[in-house]
């Protein structure tokens, strides 16, 4: 087990629960957890309430202020091992490309009103992250015991772009058993119109469909599948004329497993909780033919492979 771990607390704005949470480990978690937090719509400054909490339990209030997610998505941001959100706005939203694949959490906390039960919303906290303190197999244990968490399969460094990213290592994740429940595969790229659509088709052309089945989707759909990904899966007799672009929602990957980005760089998109692979493919759209059918042959090779990997091949006739 690793001795070191970065901790990241996400809240909506990044003005009281995270800040709080952040603070408390910085005291209870040292120095075996570093603590960042984050809103993902920061308020700008730290609430008075959350700073007189902090100061009445005697921690640090230096270097506080609220800060948006997209700075622990950049290519030089800390790899982080946990990430908790502690409102439930921030845990509904689609979040961004994290480098690392952290274990996530929700610790549902609704809005703290000022006073009493802020004060009441900082014990909890408190007793959450008093199980950690320097202690890693207990923290695990505590995360683990919640309800809404979900580990990620095991890892191995890979390099995508200009900064250095972690993805699954699919070569050692759990086969599917009889009796297991079907698995939920998403394909998903900025636009869903081509790398996604192919590697979906591919997939639910290939897998035994009584064990998984795929969806495509993407952050920022296009209006249609680009014409040339149309032709060049038209010529292997896979039809994409009725597929649609949608977006990736949340409801879209609340009962899904795995989640494989397309080499979209840190546009792509993170789901906190799935699985998630990056394959680094370039885009089809405008290319020559030669150069689409490439990308579709390679997409169907990794498909073939993630299925094989994860147990989901059709039974022999």
């Amino acid at each position: 087990m690793p001795s070191h771990y970065n901790v990241l607390f996400l809240c909506t704005g990044n003005s009281a629960r995270s800040i709080m949470a952040e603070a408390i480990m910085n005291r209870k978690g040292a120095p075996t957890f570093t603590p960042y937090s984050a809103g993902s719509h920061p308020s700008g400054s730290v609430r008075p309430e959350a700073i007189g909490q902090i100061e009445n339990a005697g921690l640090s209030t230096q270097n506080f202020r609220s800060k948006s997610w997209d700075e622990f998505s950049k290519p030089d941001s800390p790899s982080l091992d946990f990430v908790f959100t502690v409102c439930d706005n921030a845990a509904k939203e689609v979040c961004p490309f994290w480098p690392g694949q952290p274990m996530t959490a929700n610790w549902v906390s609704p809005t703290p009103p000022p006073s009493k039960e802020l004060q009441k919303r900082s014990s909890m906290l408190l007793v959450r992250l008093s199980l950690c303190s320097t202690d890693a197999s207990a923290c695990f244990s505590v995360f683990r015991s919640r309800r809404s968490i979900r580990s990620p399969c095991r890892r191995k460094s890979t390099t995508l772009g200009s900064g250095r990213r972690r993805r699954c290592d699919f070569t050692h994740s759990t086969r599917v058993q009889p009796g297991d429940t079907m698995l939920k595969v998403i394909f998903a790229c900025v636009h869903n119109a081509g790398r996604s659509q192919m590697a979906a088709a591919f997939f639910n052309q290939l897998a035994d469909l009584s064990k998984a089945e795929a969806v495509s989707a993407g952050t920022e759909p296009g209006l249609r599948v680009h014409p040339e990904v149309l032709a060049a899966m038209q010529e292997i007799g896979i039809d994409l004329s009725a597929a649609k672009p949608q977006k990736l929602t949340q409801e879209l990957a609340n009962d899904a497993a795995v989640l494989i980005t397309m080499g979209c760089g840190d546009k792509c998109p993170y789901v906190p909780g799935l699985r998630r692979d990056d394959w680094p493919l370039p885009d089809p759209k405008g290319r020559p033919m030669n150069e689409v059918r490439a990308v579709r042959d390679d997409i169907k090779v990794r498909v073939a492979k993630l299925i094989q990997a994860e147990g989901l091949e059709k039974e022999p006739a």
